[in-house]
């Protein structure tokens, strides 16, 4: 008489394993992906909050090697590349200061830079202008209500009109953010 033996649930999953096909090259790929790109946006955006300097980046990244490195340093690169943003000047510079790492000395990233600091002063100069135009009306219209003074200031931050002028503004100039964006990526990859 065959006596029936009641399987635990660690042999029933290894039953299961064992029966499951292989991950494929590509598979394996994409779950080494998803293993260590956070690791490479972690180290960003420690760099990009100030918890380590530029010259640690590569330190930090160079812990892991092969593939496995190759996937943490272009994950660090995107997350670097990707903040940068013509209203956020003092994170872009750093962003810009940690990308210089991986490029060294080159006439190619300084070219890409002054394109950054181009784009960051004309869009400081327009949001200057409409900012300027928009506290001009919000005075006028104060003024029509009965309030004026010299220490009266309109607050133009919680204005739902100039949040919408100002979004106009980041749009129009992130065709060239996203194409500086990806001119630093391509300039990265060839000089890494």
């Amino acid at each position: 008489m065959e006596e029936h033996r009641i399987k635990s649930a660690w042999e029933i999953a290894q039953e299961k394993i064992a029966s499951m096909p292989d991950l494929t090259s590509d598979e394996l790929r994409r779950q080494k992906e998803r293993e260590f790109e956070p690791i490479g946006e972690a180290i960003a955006k420690k760099y990009l909050g100030g918890a380590i300097r530029a010259t640690e980046l590569k330190t930090e990244f160079s812990k892991y090697r092969g593939a496995e490195g190759q996937i943490v340093k272009r994950a660090l690169i995107s997350c670097l590349v990707q903040s940068i943003e013509p209203g956020e000047a003092a994170g872009s510079k750093r962003a810009m200061d940690g990308l210089q790492i991986f490029t060294g000395p080159n006439s190619h990233f300084a070219e890409a830079r002054d394109a950054f600091e181009k784009i960051v002063s004309e869009f400081e100069r327009k949001v200057l202008q409409q900012r300027e135009a928009f506290e001009t009306l919000e005075r006028e219209r104060l003024k029509k209500l009965g309030i004026s003074g010299s220490a009266i200031r309109p607050n133009v931050k919680e204005n739902q009109d100039w949040q919408q002028v100002q979004s106009k503004i980041r749009q129009s100039y992130d065709v060239k953010v996203n194409k500086l964006r990806k001119d630093l990526m391509q300039l990265i990859e060839v000089a890494s």
